[in-house]
């Protein structure tokens, strides 16, 4: 059974989450056209992680977008899991700034994004921006 200080936790990192939501339009795209146009899922298909998914959202040109683009990555699994997007080589993609400073540990030490590669830690949601 979870302990008093386990339910704080899972509450403070869903705090994090609403934060980040309500901090980031990117999150909040006004019709299905601009989510159509913005929204992929990029590791996706056949040879997709099935523990692993990824959001991609692009921000370019859109008003007040506060980031080229923004990148989810929720991952179920009991242990950290890897995606490599080749087609992100060489872009700048760094923890969003809440989670920089958030709740768990883990997002802020383990995830990481080096050489087309993110690394994102077991049973965790993280969110990357492109700056």
């Amino acid at each position: 059974a979870p302990a008093p200080a386990d339910i704080a936790w899972a509450r403070d990192v869903f705090r994090d989450l609403l934060e980040i939501r309500a901090s980031t339009p990117l999150l909040r795209l006004p019709t299905a056209a601009e989510i159509q146009k913005r929204v992929s899922f990029p590791g996706s298909g056949a040879g997709q992680n099935p523990v692993l998914v990824a959001t991609r959202i692009d921000g370019r040109g859109l008003p007040g977008a506060r980031f080229k683009a923004l990148m989810m990555l929720i991952n179920v699994a009991p242990t950290a899991q890897s995606l490599t997007l080749p087609d992100e080589a060489g872009a700048r993609w760094v923890l969003h700034p809440v989670q920089r400073h958030g709740t768990d540990a883990r997002v802020r030490y383990e995830a990481r994004f080096e050489a087309a590669r993110f690394d994102v830690p077991a049973r965790s949601a993280v969110v990357f921006v492109e700056e």
